[in-house]
């Protein structure tokens, strides 16, 4: 089985070169630089990598990691071979890319993970907290548990070339949206442990903490906003109501209700469909579906607040803890169900 070794990189420094060279001398020669609009004072790098043996291949403007890896896979299309993505930022050692290459020949359909120790004080407490945030939503999101979800050292099978071609993405959203998609299509994930190395606190990364965190999770980020919308637009249509009949008998305050829940469940939908998740599909089906899970959510959570209230603990924060529950069951309901595309 034949296996690239992919390096993204923007502007890189020499530590590229001695990358190259402790691969080489590993006996890792098919490597493919991808200059990801790199400054022009780094021509010599890039010249230096070619010179060894390495494919470079040039984007004119940064595009993006996600992009660099496409353009290497793309490139290396018709050679019917496994890949292996790795970092120009130190953060990945020769040896741990061999111990990948030998692990891929014995699991050659497996996505393989390179899986550090989050454990150790000396990791940046950027990195720390947002994998663990990364971990516990991926696990929510696929039932599948994995302690590293922001590795760049991936082993990629073969089988898995047009996946990764049409993932969507382009930069750092790219990596957790294909880690994503790859577990759910049913790949087996192999995790192994690597060397956890952050050099100078690992300021030479280019991961942008806010710019790069929305798009990673852009779509439970504005499903959140969409729901505080929501929310915001129920309290004021109630407000209103009760400000234009201001009769205190259940009839009148339970119409009141319905009706700030009605409008703002259709704020809801209209803002999930088209910002949160992006759906084309037609509206009526969706609509539906959403009708079905709107009247499920009002029911479950009058019930389990119900339920729960024998509990010593006063009924407003019970409702937040169901709600904050059923947040998360609409999130996911209204991914894979509501609006799934086909």
């Amino acid at each position: 089985m034949k296996i690239f070794v992919i390096i993204p990189a923007l502007d890189p420094d020499a530590g590229l070169l001695s990358l190259i060279d402790d691969c080489i001398a590993l006996g890792i020669k098919d490597i493919i630089i991808v200059d990801d609009g790199s400054s022009c004072a780094c021509s010599t790098i890039f010249d230096g990598a070619q010179a060894k043996g390495c494919v470079v291949l040039h984007h004119s403007n940064n595009l993006g990691k996600g992009a660099a890896i496409k353009t290497a896979v793309r490139y290396l299309n018709d050679h019917h071979c496994s890949y292996i993505t790795a970092d120009c930022d130190g953060q990945h050692l020769a040896c741990d890319i061999a111990l990948m290459v030998s692990v891929m020949r014995n699991y050659p359909h497996a996505l393989i993970l390179g899986v550090r120790n989050f454990r150790s004080h000396d990791i940046p407490w950027r990195s720390r907290y947002g994998n663990a945030f990364s971990s516990f939503f991926f696990r929510l999101s696929t039932g599948t548990r994995c302690c590293d979800t922001q590795t760049g050292l991936r082993g990629i099978p073969e089988s898995l070339t047009d996946k990764l071609l049409s993932t969507q993405g382009t930069r750092y959203d790219f990596e957790m949206n294909f880690l994503t998609q790859a577990v759910k299509s049913g790949t087996q994930l192999k995790m192994v442990s690597i060397h956890t190395v952050y050099e100078d606190k690992n300021k030479c990364s280019h991961f942008h903490p806010l710019r790069d965190s929305f798009l990673i999770y852009k779509v439970p980020l504005t499903f959140a906003l969409s729901s505080l919308t929501s929310a915001a637009a129920d309290l004021a249509v109630f407000s209103l109501l009760r400000c234009l009949f201001s009769g205190t008998s259940v009839l009148q305050i339970g119409a009141s209700t319905a009706c700030a829940r009605i409008f703002s469940g259709m704020i809801n939908f209209l803002l999930n469909k088209k910002f949160s998740f992006s759906s084309h599909e037609r509206t009526a089906p969706e609509a539906a579906k959403y009708l079905v899970l709107f009247i499920f959510q009002i029911i479950l959570s009058s019930v389990l607040v119900s339920l729960l209230s024998v509990i010593p603990v006063p009924v407003t924060a019970i409702k937040c803890f169901v709600d904050t529950g059923l947040f998360f069951v609409s999130y996911f309901t209204q991914k894979y169900w509501v609006f799934m595309r086909k």
